[in-house]
Protein backbone atom coordinates (compact mmCIF):
# COMPACT_ATOMS: atom_id res chain seq x y z
CA UNK A 1 0.00 0.00 0.00
CA UNK A 2 2.82 2.39 0.93
CA UNK A 3 5.03 1.85 -2.23
CA UNK A 4 1.63 2.40 -4.33
CA UNK A 5 1.06 5.34 -2.67
CA UNK A 6 4.54 6.70 -3.19
CA UNK A 7 4.39 5.67 -7.14
CA UNK A 8 1.11 7.88 -6.90
CA UNK A 9 2.99 10.74 -5.60
CA UNK A 10 5.80 10.10 -8.04
CA UNK A 11 3.22 10.30 -11.00
CA UNK A 12 1.85 13.41 -9.89
CA UNK A 13 4.61 15.14 -9.24
CA UNK A 14 5.88 14.42 -12.54
CA UNK A 15 2.50 15.54 -14.19
CA UNK A 16 2.68 18.73 -11.97
CA UNK A 17 6.24 19.55 -13.63
CA UNK A 18 4.98 18.95 -17.08
CA UNK A 19 2.14 21.26 -16.35
CA UNK A 20 4.46 24.18 -15.14
CA UNK A 21 7.22 23.44 -18.21
CA UNK A 22 4.43 23.89 -20.90
CA UNK A 23 3.02 26.69 -18.69
CA UNK A 24 6.60 28.36 -19.33
CA UNK A 25 6.55 27.56 -23.00
CA UNK A 26 3.05 28.89 -23.55
CA UNK A 27 4.24 31.98 -22.03
CA UNK A 28 6.86 32.52 -23.57
CA UNK A 29 5.44 31.94 -26.99
CA UNK A 30 3.12 34.26 -26.39
CA UNK A 31 5.14 37.07 -25.47
CA UNK A 32 6.77 36.10 -28.78
CA UNK A 33 3.88 37.25 -30.24
CA UNK A 34 3.19 40.16 -28.71
CA UNK A 35 6.48 41.46 -29.28
CA UNK A 36 6.16 40.50 -32.95
CA UNK A 37 2.88 42.49 -33.05
CA UNK A 38 4.57 45.87 -31.48
CA UNK A 39 7.38 45.22 -34.31
CA UNK A 40 4.71 44.84 -36.78
CA UNK A 41 2.56 48.37 -35.90
CA UNK A 42 5.56 50.55 -35.69
CA UNK A 43 7.36 49.42 -39.06
CA UNK A 44 3.78 49.71 -40.21
CA UNK A 45 3.06 53.34 -39.00
CA UNK A 46 7.24 54.36 -39.72
CA UNK A 47 7.10 53.32 -43.40
CA UNK A 48 3.46 55.65 -43.54
CA UNK A 49 5.25 58.53 -42.48
CA UNK A 50 8.25 58.57 -44.22
CA UNK A 51 5.55 57.70 -47.12
CA UNK A 52 4.01 60.89 -46.32
CA UNK A 53 7.00 62.71 -45.83
CA UNK A 54 7.95 61.66 -49.54
CA UNK A 55 4.88 63.08 -51.10
CA UNK A 56 4.67 66.45 -49.16
CA UNK A 57 8.45 66.56 -50.43
CA UNK A 58 7.78 66.20 -54.05
CA UNK A 59 4.90 68.27 -53.71
CA UNK A 60 7.31 71.18 -52.66
CA UNK A 61 9.78 70.28 -55.11
CA UNK A 62 7.28 70.45 -58.14
CA UNK A 63 5.67 73.32 -56.66
CA UNK A 64 9.18 74.89 -56.42
CA UNK A 65 10.64 73.50 -60.23
CA UNK A 66 6.98 73.61 -62.11
CA UNK A 67 5.57 76.72 -60.58
CA UNK A 68 2.61 74.94 -59.36
CA UNK A 69 0.04 76.73 -57.36
CA UNK A 70 -1.56 75.89 -54.31
CA UNK A 71 -4.78 74.49 -56.19
CA UNK A 72 -2.33 71.11 -57.64
CA UNK A 73 -3.01 69.86 -54.06
CA UNK A 74 -7.02 69.91 -54.87
CA UNK A 75 -6.59 68.39 -58.35
CA UNK A 76 -4.05 65.76 -56.65
CA UNK A 77 -6.27 64.31 -53.90
CA UNK A 78 -9.12 64.10 -56.59
CA UNK A 79 -7.07 62.49 -58.64
CA UNK A 80 -5.44 60.02 -55.94
CA UNK A 81 -9.25 58.95 -54.64
CA UNK A 82 -10.39 58.56 -58.12
CA UNK A 83 -8.01 56.29 -58.41
CA UNK A 84 -7.65 54.72 -54.96
CA UNK A 85 -11.52 55.22 -53.80
CA UNK A 86 -11.11 52.61 -51.00
CA UNK A 87 -7.70 53.98 -50.04
CA UNK A 88 -7.82 56.92 -47.31
CA UNK A 89 -5.47 59.79 -46.07
CA UNK A 90 -5.05 61.31 -49.37
CA UNK A 91 -7.76 64.42 -48.42
CA UNK A 92 -7.02 68.02 -49.36
CA UNK A 93 -6.54 68.09 -45.89
CA UNK A 94 -3.91 65.28 -45.54
CA UNK A 95 -2.03 66.17 -48.39
CA UNK A 96 -1.60 69.97 -47.12
CA UNK A 97 -0.21 68.36 -43.80
CA UNK A 98 2.49 66.56 -46.20
CA UNK A 99 3.33 69.40 -47.54
CA UNK A 100 3.99 70.77 -44.15
CA UNK A 101 5.43 68.15 -42.46
CA UNK A 102 8.27 67.80 -45.59
CA UNK A 103 8.39 72.18 -45.14
CA UNK A 104 9.12 71.18 -41.34
CA UNK A 105 11.59 68.56 -41.79
CA UNK A 106 13.47 68.87 -44.91
CA UNK A 107 16.00 66.17 -43.60
CA UNK A 108 14.71 62.51 -44.35
CA UNK A 109 17.50 60.73 -41.74
CA UNK A 110 15.59 63.36 -38.85
CA UNK A 111 12.08 62.14 -40.22
CA UNK A 112 13.52 58.52 -39.96
CA UNK A 113 15.21 58.48 -36.67
CA UNK A 114 12.40 61.07 -35.01
CA UNK A 115 9.03 62.00 -36.39
CA UNK A 116 8.84 58.52 -37.84
CA UNK A 117 8.27 57.20 -34.58
CA UNK A 118 5.23 58.41 -33.39
CA UNK A 119 1.78 58.14 -34.81
CA UNK A 120 0.86 60.80 -37.65
CA UNK A 121 -1.94 62.42 -36.14
CA UNK A 122 0.78 63.27 -33.26
CA UNK A 123 3.27 65.01 -35.94
CA UNK A 124 0.07 66.68 -37.10
CA UNK A 125 -0.88 68.35 -33.48
CA UNK A 126 2.78 69.42 -33.78
CA UNK A 127 2.77 70.81 -37.04
CA UNK A 128 -0.16 72.93 -35.90
CA UNK A 129 1.18 73.99 -32.39
CA UNK A 130 5.00 74.28 -32.54
CA UNK A 131 6.96 76.26 -35.51
CA UNK A 132 10.37 75.74 -33.93
CA UNK A 133 11.84 72.46 -34.49
CA UNK A 134 13.96 71.94 -31.49
CA UNK A 135 10.98 72.55 -29.43
CA UNK A 136 9.23 69.76 -31.90
CA UNK A 137 11.82 67.80 -31.21
CA UNK A 138 11.54 67.61 -27.68
CA UNK A 139 8.17 66.87 -27.56
CA UNK A 140 8.66 64.24 -30.40
CA UNK A 141 11.04 62.89 -27.67
CA UNK A 142 9.42 62.97 -24.74
CA UNK A 143 6.47 61.41 -26.36
CA UNK A 144 8.24 58.49 -27.24
CA UNK A 145 10.13 57.99 -23.58
CA UNK A 146 7.02 58.58 -21.63
CA UNK A 147 4.42 56.72 -24.51
CA UNK A 148 2.30 59.98 -24.42
CA UNK A 149 -1.40 59.86 -26.29
CA UNK A 150 -2.11 62.53 -28.12
CA UNK A 151 -4.48 64.72 -25.71
CA UNK A 152 -1.51 64.53 -23.01
CA UNK A 153 0.86 65.85 -26.19
CA UNK A 154 -1.62 68.46 -26.36
CA UNK A 155 -1.78 69.53 -22.64
CA UNK A 156 2.01 69.21 -22.24
CA UNK A 157 2.68 72.06 -25.49
CA UNK A 158 -0.54 74.19 -24.31
CA UNK A 159 0.98 74.42 -20.66
CA UNK A 160 4.37 75.05 -22.19
CA UNK A 161 6.37 71.88 -21.01
CA UNK A 162 9.30 72.38 -22.85
CA UNK A 163 9.62 76.29 -20.91
CA UNK A 164 9.22 74.92 -17.82
CA UNK A 165 12.21 72.50 -18.09
CA UNK A 166 14.63 75.14 -19.38
CA UNK A 167 16.28 75.72 -23.15
CA UNK A 168 18.72 72.72 -22.01
CA UNK A 169 16.23 70.46 -22.08
CA UNK A 170 14.95 70.75 -25.93
CA UNK A 171 18.44 70.70 -27.42
CA UNK A 172 18.08 69.85 -31.30
CA UNK A 173 17.70 65.66 -31.48
CA UNK A 174 20.47 63.78 -31.76
CA UNK A 175 19.32 60.06 -30.65
CA UNK A 176 15.71 59.36 -30.11
CA UNK A 177 15.40 57.75 -26.67
CA UNK A 178 14.08 53.96 -26.75
CA UNK A 179 14.12 51.40 -24.21
CA UNK A 180 14.08 47.67 -24.42
CA UNK A 181 10.23 45.70 -24.45
CA UNK A 182 10.35 43.50 -21.21
CA UNK A 183 8.72 40.25 -20.60
CA UNK A 184 6.63 39.38 -18.07
CA UNK A 185 8.82 38.11 -16.12
CA UNK A 186 10.60 41.66 -16.32
CA UNK A 187 13.68 40.42 -18.58
CA UNK A 188 14.64 42.80 -21.62
CA UNK A 189 14.30 40.75 -24.79
CA UNK A 190 17.21 40.32 -25.83
CA UNK A 191 18.05 42.91 -28.64
CA UNK A 192 14.50 43.85 -29.31
CA UNK A 193 14.30 47.99 -28.56
CA UNK A 194 11.41 49.76 -29.52
CA UNK A 195 10.94 53.46 -29.52
CA UNK A 196 8.76 53.52 -26.54
CA UNK A 197 8.99 53.08 -23.09
CA UNK A 198 6.75 49.97 -22.14
CA UNK A 199 3.94 52.72 -21.22
CA UNK A 200 0.95 54.24 -22.50
CA UNK A 201 -1.06 53.50 -25.57
CA UNK A 202 -1.49 54.72 -29.30
CA UNK A 203 -3.98 54.41 -31.93
CA UNK A 204 -1.95 54.69 -35.27
CA UNK A 205 -3.92 55.56 -38.00
CA UNK A 206 -3.65 53.54 -41.57
CA UNK A 207 -5.29 53.82 -45.11
CA UNK A 208 -7.39 50.43 -44.19
CA UNK A 209 -7.95 50.34 -41.08
CA UNK A 210 -6.16 51.44 -37.25
CA UNK A 211 -3.67 49.43 -35.28
CA UNK A 212 -4.04 50.61 -31.57
CA UNK A 213 -0.47 50.00 -29.61
CA UNK A 214 -0.49 49.27 -25.68
CA UNK A 215 2.49 48.83 -23.76
CA UNK A 216 2.36 48.65 -20.15
CA UNK A 217 4.63 47.52 -17.47
CA UNK A 218 5.23 43.91 -17.73
CA UNK A 219 2.41 43.83 -20.62
CA UNK A 220 2.84 44.67 -24.15
CA UNK A 221 0.37 43.96 -26.94
CA UNK A 222 -0.91 45.34 -30.06
CA UNK A 223 -4.26 44.93 -32.33
CA UNK A 224 -5.00 45.31 -35.74
CA UNK A 225 -8.88 47.01 -35.81
CA UNK A 226 -10.49 47.63 -39.26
Amino acid sequence: MSRSRTISRTKTKVQQLAAQSYDRFLSGVKERIRIAQIKAVLAANAELILHYWEIGRDILANQHRQGWGAKVIDRLSAGLQQAFPKLGGYSVRNLKYMRAFAKAWPDRSIVQQLAAQIPWMHNCLLLDRVKDESIRSFYIQNTIQHGWARSVLAAQIDTKLHARQGAGAYQLFSHPASAPVRSSSGNAEGSQHFPFRPVGSFLFNFDQGNAFLELRAGSVGASIMS
